[in-house]
């Protein structure tokens, strides 16, 4: 099943904005995340992934952005 057009181009343009406001970094940063968070999913389609792995990764998930988020503030001072 394909993505409607228009979540394609959310999608696209999020990792655009991503990249130009932190760099390769980021984008790699948001790959880590995401590929994390798919892999939980998937776990938890399958029956191996409990209600508590999942918001664990998601909880990781929200940790490494704020990382992000410190790095870019310090490289501005």
């Amino acid at each position: 099943m394909a993505f409607p057009t228009s979540v394609n181009d959310q999608i696209t343009d999020s990792v655009t904005q991503a990249h130009i406001a932190g760099g390769d970094e980021a984008l790699t940063a948001l790959s880590d995340l995401v590929a994390g968070i798919v892999k939980c999913l998937d776990g938890a389609k399958q029956g191996q992934n409990t209600m508590e792995e999942i918001s664990v990764t998601l909880e990781n998930a929200e940790v490494a952005l704020h990382g992000i988020v410190a790095k870019l503030a310090s490289d501005k001072e």
